[in-house]
């Protein structure tokens, strides 16, 4: 199970991203709460033509990353392992954050799902949504 926050990501579509963290007894806090153990920062680009979905992925390699769409959510998840984190380190100051993460995108209607691509250049994945022709409006005759 994960624990998921919603963000209204454009105000005239249905995209919307879930950070989302498994809830295995390693990653809830004493509390009971879940930790978050890495939420990959994304920018959301709308044109004429596509969405374009850019996420912040350094240290990792495209082989490490999966992307998936199924039923109109595009899921995009990967696991970042720590090189030093060994417990005989001493840490004076650890900002970097490590572990698998998971970002969910509820998809518009107007997503065409076989036109998604990807790419991964410097750290950055870019991830292109083509959308679809727009219908003409259907004129309905009364009878």
């Amino acid at each position: 199970m994960f624990a998921t926050r919603r963000i209204q990501i454009l105000s005239n579509h249905l995209l919307t991203s879930q950070p989302q963290t498994d809830l295995h007894a390693d990653n809830v806090s004493l509390l009971g709460r879940p930790k978050l153990i890495w939420i990959p920062k994304l920018d959301v680009l709308e044109t004429d033509k596509e969405f374009i979905i850019q996420i912040e992925l350094p240290g990792l390699k495209k082989e490490q990353i999966y992307i998936n769409e199924h039923n109109s959510v595009l899921e995009i998840s990967g696991e970042r392992e720590s090189k030093n984190g060994k417990e005989k380190d001493k840490y004076v100051r650890r900002e970097r954050s490590y572990g698998k993460f998971k970002r969910s995108f509820a998809l518009p209607k107007n997503i065409d799902p076989n036109s998604i691509k990807a790419s991964f250049l410097d750290g950055i994945l870019e991830v292109k949504l083509s959308k679809k022709e727009a219908e003409p409006a259907k004129e309905i005759n009364i009878q």
